[in-house]
């Protein structure tokens, strides 16, 4: 997490749509300008909505943020028990796509965490047009299910479910379901941890009903310079087999660690294959709003 492509590239950086099922899409329509100033409006209002509700937290309790953006991986980190946490930023593929993801996360209990990941504004290239628009929304759950030791590493299984909330007529999601289970294991040696990751994607085809098998793979290096800085390089893989398409790319960047709740981020992905992106910039933060109002209320009314 972090991070998506446009029409004829729809990035697989962010793990939720098939790059060559947009690539079956004929050419669609310019949207009115008209109508795409309205969605603009209505997905700020609900981004506006997204961070309000983040504020409805006790502030007296601050935990450690973590991030998983801007990483295509997954690491073992889980948000903490009972606190709600936000992973937003803007994600740039010149000339094909931009968005702004946002994901929300809660602590479900001191291994394991739930989320939900929607773009409420975005712009796609479709066959030489922008299209402009809502993105999918992502459900996921991760649990680590192995605690480090000083010779093992410790190990997360992560659910994930993509939901089509954008429009496939317009070239901005494939409209079809699919779903992703991956495990990672992290192990830290001095200041530097190294997380590595695999995803098994089951992914619905455009228009005949049937899964194409996806494979992702992940190898990340993150080294703290001090309490405040940290560096990170990613090496990642993803193939899906009956589309023939095979991404490879490298994404190097950045973590400024502002207060142990908050930590910004900034990096660059490099293609390394055909079908990768060529080159896309990510930047953004993570920020851990203390203890949800509920888990509190329930220990003083019992």
């Amino acid at each position: 997490g972090p991070g998506s492509k446009s029409g004829s590239r729809r990035p697989s950086l962010e793990r939720r749509a098939s790059t060559s099922a947009l690539l079956r899409m004929s050419q669609r329509p310019v949207s009115d300008p008209a109508s795409s100033g309205q969605r603009f409006v209505r997905s700020v209002l609900l981004l506006a909505a997204v961070t309000a509700t983040s504020c409805i937290v006790t502030r007296d309790e601050q935990n450690r943020a973590t991030p998983q953006r801007p990483r295509f991986s997954s690491n073992t980190q889980t948000t903490a028990e009972g606190s709600l946490e936000v992973e937003s930023g803007f994600t740039l593929d010149p000339g094909d796509f931009f968005g702004f993801p946002v994901r929300v996360k809660g602590g479900v209990d001191a291994v394991s965490e739930a989320y939900a990941e929607w773009t409420p504004y975005q712009g796609v290239d479709v066959a030489g047009d922008t299209e402009y628009g809502i993105g999918d929304l992502l459900l996921g759950y991760r649990r680590r299910v192995k605690e480090e030791t000083a010779t093992d590493p410790a190990i997360a299984l992560q659910l994930e479910a993509k939901i089509p909330t954008a429009s496939s007529d317009r070239g901005l999601g494939t409209g079809e379901t699919d779903l992703f289970f991956a495990g990672a294991g992290e192990k830290v040696f001095d200041q530097t941890r190294v997380n590595g990751f695999y995803q098994l994607g089951l992914l619905g085809e455009v228009g005949d009903g049937g899964l194409d098998l996806q494979h992702g793979l992940a190898l990340v290096g993150t080294h703290a310079l001090d309490s405040r800085f940290e560096v990170f390089g990613e090496g990642s893989f993803v193939w899906t087999p009956e589309q023939d398409d095979e991404q490879a790319f490298a994404t190097f960047g950045m973590n400024y660690i502002t207060a142990p709740s908050l930590i910004f981020d900034a990096a660059v992905l490099f293609g390394l294959t055909g079908d990768a992106p060529d080159f896309v910039i990510l930047v953004g933060f993570t920020q851990n709003f203390g203890r949800l109002l509920w888990p509190r209320a329930q220990r003083s009314g019992g």
